[in-house]
């Protein structure tokens, strides 16, 4: 996903069901072409997101390839002058005029990447900026000069009802109120960094809003006391809420899309969900048969604890380890050229419907098999780090254990050899020759399993520490051409301990750059699972 995952919830959708010319094209849609309402609706949302991804992608393509070109003028540049200091004169393929003609490219090109920088920064963000600036100064209400972008900010103007800057002025009230010492370090911080202030309080998610604070942590300096931060990031979070409670006010496009999806559930259903903006409101915006699912199962096993802890909890040790594997067989499929041998998709056809691969049991996650002939072992931890360790500027997991890669492997091994044998006995039943490549890859996991159980008959997990053991562990893969990756599709892991990289394991970069037929590059962005302050 590309810029829309910056969106309010159901932004696009209720711009398309409230702006005037898109409603207009729905009903031409309905009555000219006799599109069902619904699909209408969606095909315009549909078309919308297509556009604002389209332009951030063009966006940031200009920006890359003027990035490229000033970097190719700096080397001539740096090369003409290496050569006149050594030999005294410019190349043979350079003149006077010509050094001067790279100059002014340079200069061109620096210039369309200030401009570039300066849109970026200015819009929407400087009208956020003044916005919130009016919002908590003295006269609360910038002058329509200081915002010239304000009366099209749907985030801080708002629509009927309260709108975000008179949250934030009630807020802003409330705190110099009841946490004077807090408001008035809060105005100090304005008047000195206001920008980098105003970004953080205007943060969609919870670790944009830290990554924020982090870079006003660097500008205050390390002499900045730290008993002071830690204030004034209360008050960050403290407007950051205010604001956000303002954008799910009961009466704004977002807040009549929910009532509208919601309608249909259970009213004790419906109040638990209330005015949560993080979990339940958006997982009920976006598929409220899947929140009554997870109701009904909440109450079938006794209603225990909170149901959004319930539901909390599914999502991160179930549905989000599920999506996570389908996007690493997806991305290690496609980008590294991996034929999968096993995927999150594998059903057997004697259990219609019934998936074997389950994140919540054990075994391997996906095994593929490369054009060198390398089998590849993928197991994915889409770990994260806290927001706890967000705040003190760690931004990744060094990775301790990989169950799957460790005690398990050989019996996952033998088990998978297992199952592919029997699904090449399926293809040669139904009168088809089974890939002879697969066929040896399966012969040569089952062979690596055989022998990975010999050596490790009797070890327990500490015998996978010693060196020695280790390395015998390393010579049966590599003598059967098997490596073991460890992805995080949506999570932070980086790195891994010594214990790990022994046993030649491998964090596998999530995304590697796409070249487009232009032959520029392209890095697909990481999905962001972050939460709204």
């Amino acid at each position: 996903m590309g810029v829309s995952t910056h969106l309010p919830p159901g932004g696009l959708r209720a711009l398309a069901e409230t702006h005037p010319q898109l409603t207009r094209l729905r009903a031409r849609l309905v009555d000219d072409l006799h599109i069902e309402p619904t699909r209408a609706g969606r095909l315009i949302v549909g078309l919308l997101t297509h556009a604002v991804e389209d332009l951030g992608d063009a966006f940031l393509g200009e920006m890359g390839r003027r990035i490229r070109r000033i970097d190719s003028i700096r080397g001539r540049i740096a090369g003409a002058v290496d050569q006149v200091l050594s030999d005294g004169a410019l190349p043979a393929d350079l003149d006077h005029a010509s050094l001067s003609h790279l100059f002014d490219d340079l200069q061109r090109e620096m210039e369309g990447l200030q401009s570039a920088r300066r849109f970026a920064e200015t819009h929407p963000h400087d009208s956020n900026i003044e916005a919130i600036t009016g919002a908590m100064g003295p006269t609360a209400e910038p002058t329509a000069a200081a915002r010239p972008f304000a009366p099209t900010d749907d985030k801080l103007q708002g629509v009927a009802g309260a709108s975000p800057r008179g949250m934030l002025r009630d807020a802003m009230s409330a705190m110099e109120t009841q946490r004077p010492a807090r408001a008035k370090l809060f105005h100090s911080i304005m008047d000195q960094h206001g920008d980098k202030l105003a970004l953080a309080v205007l943060a969609d998610t919870q670790s944009a809003q830290q990554a924020a604070l982090r870079d006003l942590r660097d500008v205050l300096g390390p002499t900045f006391p730290p008993d002071k931060f830690e204030e004034l990031r209360g008050a960050v979070e403290e407007l950051g809420q205010a604001r956000g409670r303002a954008l799910h006010g009961s009466d704004t496009p977002a807040a009549r899309v929910r009532a509208e999806r919601v309608a249909d559930l259970p009213p004790e259903l419906r109040a638990e969900i209330g005015g949560d903006n993080t979990l339940l409101g958006p997982l009920a915006e976006q598929s409220p048969a899947d929140l009554q699912s997870l109701w009904d199962a909440w109450v079938s096993k006794g209603r225990n604890g909170k149901f959004r802890d319930y539901v909390y909890g599914e999502m991160r040790s179930g549905r989000r380890p599920a999506l996570a594997e389908w996007q690493t067989a997806h991305d290690v499929a496609n980008q590294h050229k991996l034929a999968l041998l096993k995927d999150p998709a594998t059903y057997d056809p004697a259990q219609p419907n019934l998936r074997r691969v389950n994140p919540r049991e054990g075994g391997s996650d996906i095994v593929g098999l490369r054009d060198d002939g390398e089998i590849w072992y993928v197991d994915d931890k889409s770990h994260r780090v806290s927001p706890t360790d967000a705040a003190a500027g760690q931004t990744g997991i060094n990775l301790s254990g990989v169950s799957a890669f460790e005690e398990t492997l050989a019996p996952n091994m033998l088990a998978d050899a297992a199952d592919m044998d029997a699904a090449l006995a399926r293809i040669a039943t139904d009168g088809h020759v089974p890939d002879v490549r697969a066929v040896e890859a399966a012969a040569r996991i089952r062979r690596c399993g055989d022998q990975l159980t010999t050596l490790t008959q009797g070890w327990g997990p500490k015998d996978y520490v010693v060196p020695a053991n280790q390395t015998a562990v390393r010579a049966i893969l590599d003598a059967n051409r098997v490596k073991l990756k460890v992805t995080s599709a949506m999570g932070d892991v980086t790195g891994m301990t010594n214990r790990l990289k022994g046993l030649g394991i491998e964090v596998l970069p999530q995304f590697v750059p796409v070249t487009r037929p232009d032959g520029s590059t392209f890095t697909p962005p990481r999905i962001n699972f972050g939460r709204t302050p």
